[in-house]
């Protein structure tokens, strides 16, 4: 097996929650980097947990979605460590999780607009997950299983736990302790399913509206009180009363409405795109959550801005402090043994081209190079326009120092924001310019949002000493780039702004004719190509079915892509129609359609009024068609439309489709609520073909009532293997063990579950018929 990295990084991790630690390292092949979420023990210690975790990892490995962080494979250390780690593509960003917490506690206001704007994120995401994979849900969905980037967008990530999750066998109310996952109420233990990730998503909502994480004691029983209490909050501070729509949306979503919750995302989706649609009073507006992450970024900076400390010598390359980032849990992370990387420790690149404005929004990145670094604080300029007291003068303590005169151009890479906190201004150096000076870090590293941090106080070890050539060399090239900027600053200001330049997103789809949204606005129809501005924008396609929603990020002179497939959605219905006796004239909508019986294929979806027409008398129906369905109709030709109601239904419940037949005729199958039929006695045939069943059932149809058939379904056999052996579970109960001939159950689709203490589990989905017995063997090696 692979071993891992940054297992035994000595630094403290970027996040850690109940699931474990997550720490970022390099990998020394490529030096991409990857984020390393090192399991609690405690998990991998029951025995199907890495089965099921590598089998979801496999399931999904083909599974590329923007809004989803790649997830790489699963490691596993050697002995005597013997941990467990997931290896996933590095996300610059914050959890959702900890910017709740930061609002909370330095009273931000996260409006309404701006929780809309990651609402209608979320909600997609997942639904895209659900569609794909439709057996297959992420199961753990809480903020802090969200990323919000720099430019906005919501990510979601480790979406391949939650089926290992689920072999813990926790109780609803451990995992929302331990994990901060929130299930619905259930008979049994809790399901990771569609449902799940649904009151998952439900509960962010309603965090975003509340503006603050959710406490331990809140939830499930304070979740109708907090919902019912939940106002909007304005850009501007003021608070109303929640819509009546997107209220009923949440409750919905968190289950509380147990009449009509959403069953999976995509059904959540359509409701929240119908809302807003709908409702006018918010805006779902990527401006609003643009100006909130500019507040969470001020407010970070001037809680982390400190003054310079004196500066000794340290043997070692000095770093930056990165911004803290606030944890879920305070308490420290488990320690770990020491285990030998197949990875590289990140260091600062000469040959690094990263992009600054990445960097520049992050609220948190990789450790960053400081010019102290090669000087230490007695080493920075105190005037440009002076040396002497720099050259041959005793080192100076940062209280002689005062701020550089000289405006410093944009190029520099010196913010606005850290040149007014700190005591000093300097520009940095790219390593090509000092051949002279120690190696120093690529421009492309420093952060022009972050404070000035002092390094860290170590015990002097040396007295003063004389200038070096290596300093002489580097105070001048100093001087020589803030010179250069200054210059270059003059000369721009004399001459006029350049013009924005913008970005070009490309949309097609199949079939071509799709309406394209862009933030909201109408910009045609597909195939399009946009012109944007730089930033993020949320992109809307409107076809058949579900809206697709998706975010993304536009580049100034960069080309953006995207293409989708929408299925052709039926146009029409169909209506079969049967006259008693048969011969009858078929009208629909006034128009001859021919003889019953007959089926029509060319239905408009709506109300249709049939009339059937024989021996001088007729017969009125108001029929509904449905696009893609078929409506069936019975009517008897003889008695007049004034007598009263001729005709009633007939509903059939089955656990799989069956075709429903009289005499011969095909009326309709179990699949349709129910089917019209002239009121008297019937002989129906109700046939399924694949499972090899017939049953012949009487009914009497009563005028203007529904006749329900009940079946007993016959019992078949099934015969299960597992090599070497396992447990079986049919529908959720247990059976026994391998190896076991003629199992008797009913008719129909099941699903089987082999378990092994130390292979894990795998789960088959059977139909049993009445041709013969059903074999299943699996192998859990």
């Amino acid at each position: 097996m692979s071993s891992l990295a940054a297992f035994d990084h000595p630094e403290a991790p970027l996040f850690s929650d109940g699931l474990g630690d997550r720490a970022v390292a390099a990998d020394g092949a490529t030096g991409e980097l990857l984020q390393i979420l090192r399991l609690h023990p405690a998990l991998f210690a029951v025995p199907s947990f890495e089965f099921a975790l590598r089998e979801r990892v496999a399931r999904l490995a083909n599974f590329r979605q923007a809004c989803y962080v790649r997830v790489r494979r699963v490691d596993r250390a050697m002995a005597p460590a013997s941990a467990l780690a997931i290896v996933s593509d590095h996300l610059e960003g914050t959890r959702l999780s900890d910017i709740l917490s930061v609002a909370q506690s330095r009273g931000l206001q996260l409006d309404i607009n701006a929780a809309l704007c990651l609402i209608r994120q979320l909600v997609p995401g997942v639904a895209v997950l659900h569609e794909n994979a439709r057996d297959v849900a992420h199961g753990l969905i809480a903020p802090e299983r969200l990323v919000v980037t720099p430019n906005g967008r919501l990510i979601i990530v480790e979406h391949v736990l939650g089926a290992a999750i689920e072999q813990l066998q926790y109780t609803r109310e451990r995992l929302w302790q331990e994990f901060r996952v929130a299930m619905p109420p259930s008979a049994g233990l809790p399901r990771f399913d569609h449902r799940a990730d649904v009151t998952g998503m439900g509960l962010v909502a309603l965090a975003l509206i509340l503006g603050r994480p959710l406490g331990v004691d809140e939830y499930p029983h304070q979740i109708p009180a907090l919902l019912s209490e939940a106002h909007a909050r304005s850009a501007m501070g003021g608070q109303e009363p929640l819509s009546p729509a997107l209220r009923s949306w949440l409750a919905r979503a968190l289950q509380v409405d147990v009449r009509r919750p959403f069953a999976s995302a995509p059904e959540a989706l359509t409701a929240l795109e119908e809302f807003i649609g709908e409702d006018s009073t918010y805006v779902a507006a990527p401006v609003a959550l643009d100006t909130f992450l500019s507040r969470y970024s001020e407010s970070l900076l001037e809680a982390d801005v400190v003054q310079p400390a004196a500066w000794t010598p340290e043997p070692a390359r000095l770093r930056s402090q990165p911004w803290p980032e606030p944890s879920v849990h305070a308490e420290p992370p488990p320690a770990r043994s020491a285990e030998p990387t197949t990875f590289t420790e990140i260091e600062p690149d000469d040959d690094a081209d990263t992009d600054v404005d990445d960097f520049a929004h992050s609220s948190r990145g990789p450790e960053l190079l400081d010019i102290t670094d090669l000087l230490g604080p007695s080493e920075l300029l105190p005037d440009v326009h002076d040396l002497s007291e720099l050259i041959g003068s005793e080192p100076l303590t940062p209280m002689d120092l005062e701020p550089a005169p000289l405006p410093l151009p944009a190029a520099t890479l010196v913010a606005p924001a850290a040149a007014a906190a700190a005591p000093i201004a300097v520009a940095p150096i790219a390593a090509a310019t000092v051949a002279a000076a120690p190696p120093a870090a690529p421009a492309s590293l420093f952060n022009p949002d972050a404070p000035f941090t002092a390094p860290e106080l170590m015990t002097p070890k040396r007295g003063p000493r004389g200038p070096s050539k290596g300093r002489i060399a580097v105070i001048a090239a100093i001087v020589v780039v803030v010179a250069a900027g200054g210059f270059v600053a003059m000369k721009a200001s004399r001459g006029t702004a350049a013009p924005a330049v913008t970005g070009v997103l490309v949309v097609q789809s199949n079939p071509v004719g799709v309406a394209v949204f862009v933030d909201g606005v109408d910009r045609g129809r597909t195939p399009a190509r946009l012109e944007l501005p730089p930033g993020s924008h949320i992109l809307e396609l409107r076809g058949s079915g579900v809206p697709r929603v998706i975010p993304l990020n536009i580049t100034a002179g960069a080309e953006v892509s995207q293409y989708l497939e929408f299925a052709e959605a039926p146009a029409a219905g169909q209506l079969a129609v049967q006259s008693e006796p048969a011969g009858a004239k078929v009208l629909v909508d006034g128009a001859d359609r021919g003889v019953a019986p007959l089926t029509i294929t060319d239905l408009a979806p709506g109300d249709h009024l049939v009339e059937l027409q024989a021996n001088g008398a007729s017969a009125r129906h108001t029929v509904s068609v449905q696009a893609g369905g078929t409506a069936s109709l019975v009517l008897p030709v003889g008695v007049a439309p004034t007598a009263g109601p001729v005709s009633g239904w007939v509903t059939v419940k089955a656990p799989f489709s069956l075709e429903i037949r009289e005499d011969g005729r095909l009326l309709g199958s179990t699949d349709s609520d129910r089917i019209m039929m002239a009121a008297g006695r019937h002989e129906l045939e109700l046939a399924s073909e694949p499972l090899a069943y017939h049953v012949s059932r009487v009914v009497q149809v009563r005028p203007g009532k529904v006749a329900a058939v009940t079946l007993d379904l016959p019992k078949g056999a099934i015969s299960l293997n597992a090599t070497p052996w396992a447990e079986v579970w049919i529908d959720g109960e247990r059976v026994g063990e391998t190896p076991m001939g003629n199992v008797s159950v009913t008719i129909g689709p099941h699903e089987v579950v082999f378990k092994h203490p130390q292979l894990g589990e795998k789960r088959h989905a059977v139909s049993v018929t009445l041709a013969g017995p059903t074999r299943l063997s699996v192998d859990m090696k």
